[in-house]
């Protein structure tokens, strides 16, 4: 099966899922792993587009758009999850 990821080394993700306050991106832990369904994928995708449209930085919304792509294919291919794996 093949994997594909988003490469995350200056923790650009797990510093947006720190400043907000949304149900799903509250989810993350920088530390700990945690594993989506494509059950999770909309409420993780409207999260993303709430942040998106507040306005992010260049950085910001290079990650986001990559976690969003694969949370999209998530939706498509339901038998996909997504995991976020902390340090």
């Amino acid at each position: 099966m093949q994997e594909d990821a988003v490469l995350d080394g200056a923790d650009v993700f797990a510093g947006i899922c720190r400043a907000c306050d949304l149900p799903m991106l509250n989810r993350v832990d920088p530390y700990g792993d945690l594993i989506l369904t494509s059950q999770d994928m909309p409420e993780l995708l409207a999260d993303i587009d709430v942040v998106v449209g507040a306005g992010v930085a260049e950085a910001e919304r290079s990650v986001l758009a990559a976690v969003r792509a694969l949370a999209q294919r998530c939706v498509e291919e339901s038998s996909l999850e997504l995991h976020l794996e902390g340090d």
